[in-house]
């Protein structure tokens, strides 16, 4: 323990030698490179957004199958509008064709619907409402029929995957 040990003072140097200061980097170090994209870390966490967009894609599909196709509730509305835009141009198998249950012939339909273009304006009219509950649809239906207005609230039935009207075609054609 005692003292320190003695400094040796350089050559031609006399009194206290205090040695030179470490000498400075020239250059400072780089800083650090942030990691880069392609580390495994990164890779792991990412990989994951194809595998949620597939499941997501196939969760949307089967509710989309569930609940039946986005539209639906034009179609009853359509099937009427076929009827009336059937009977107007003189298809008169493919009027009776749109009925549940037909009570006319065919050419009883035309006849009708020729009676009341007669009688006035006749319109193939439009939806003013459409309920759906499963298999079984209401249209509110606004036309006119032999110049009178003629609103009516028709009926539907969805059978082997087409909606058939189930009013009678009296309360369809009414008479002029």
């Amino acid at each position: 323990m005692g003292t320190p040990p003695p400094q040796r003072t350089p050559p031609g140097q006399t009194g206290n030698y205090t040695p030179p200061a470490q000498p400075q980097q020239r250059y400072p170090s780089a800083p650090p490179t942030p990691p880069s994209r392609l580390t495994p870390e990164k890779r792991r966490r990412g990989a994951g957004w194809p595998l949620l967009l597939i499941l997501a894609l196939l969760l949307g599909g089967g509710i989309y199958l569930l609940l039946g196709r986005s539209g639906s509730n034009d179609e009853p509305a359509t099937a009427i509008t076929a009827f009336y835009s059937a009977l107007d141009n003189g298809k008169c198998e493919d009027a009776r064709a749109a009925l549940a249950n037909p009570d006319m012939g065919a050419q009883q339909l035309c006849d009708r619907w020729k009676a009341l273009k007669d009688a006035g304006p006749t319109t193939t009219g439009a939806a003013a409402a459409v309920s759906v509950s499963g298999d079984t649809a209401t249209v509110s239906w606004l036309m006119s029929a032999g110049g009178k207005p003629n609103n009516r609230t028709l009926a539907l039935r969805k059978s082997n995957n087409a909606w058939k009207i189930t009013n009678p075609a009296s309360e369809l054609l009414p008479s002029p």
